[in-house]
């Protein structure tokens, strides 16, 4: 019924937001040279240093976004590992990445 279209938009529009954020974010670290593999979970990404070899684990929101209650016992078991990772632009994830990997 209705209540049931409205869950699936707000999914939807969701989804459609943190793909867009994520897209960008992609971009911007492979046009840095960083390799990115989307792995979905634990985290969104995992992002690496060629020339390192050297790689980190990323969590993309849109700008205000939440963690899911999986991602939140995920940063309580992991987040003081500097190879974790929560950004929510483009920017912020290369800036993570050149601390934490180098710069390519």
């Amino acid at each position: 019924g209705g209540e049931r279209q409205i869950l699936e938009k707000r999914l939807m529009r969701h989804a459609l937001r943190r793909d867009a954020n994520e897209g960008e974010v992609v971009s911007a670290l492979t046009a840095a040279g960083y390799q990115v593999e989307v792995i979905g979970k634990p985290l969104d990404l995992q992002v690496g240093n060629p020339a390192t070899k050297e790689f980190l684990i990323m969590e993309v929101k849109v700008p205000g976004g939440s963690k899911t209650k999986f991602q939140d016992g995920y940063f309580e078991r992991w987040g003081g590992y500097k190879a974790i990772s929560l950004v929510d632009s483009p920017e912020a994830a290369l800036r993570h990445a050149r601390l934490v990997l180098g710069a390519v």
